[in-house]
């Protein structure tokens, strides 16, 4: 995980892997977060070399190992509107 100036997606479904892929390909440092073990962007994620956690992004923890509060940016692409205004 970077120490500072990366950008954290919080939810890979369709859209928060997009995000993921689109930032990676212009070269910025990404860190992804998806709340299910199943979901198989993170493995695609780790392949590409992108940091995936497994864990919920609302609880304060699991930000804190994504190092989110040096990140320059935090992307809420959750399926729960209540889950993204929480991160």
């Amino acid at each position: 995980v970077p120490d500072g100036g990366h950008v954290v997606v919080c939810g890979l479904g369709n859209v928060g892997y997009r995000c993921v892929e689109e930032l990676a390909a212009i070269g910025e440092r990404v860190v992804a977060i998806d709340k299910t073990n199943d979901n198989p962007f993170i493995g695609t994620c780790r392949r590409k070399g992108v940091p995936a956690f497994v864990g919920d992004a609302t609880v304060t923890e699991t930000l804190r190992q994504a190092r989110a509060d040096t990140a320059k940016a935090v992307i809420a692409a959750t399926d729960s509107e209540l889950a993204n205004l929480e991160i």
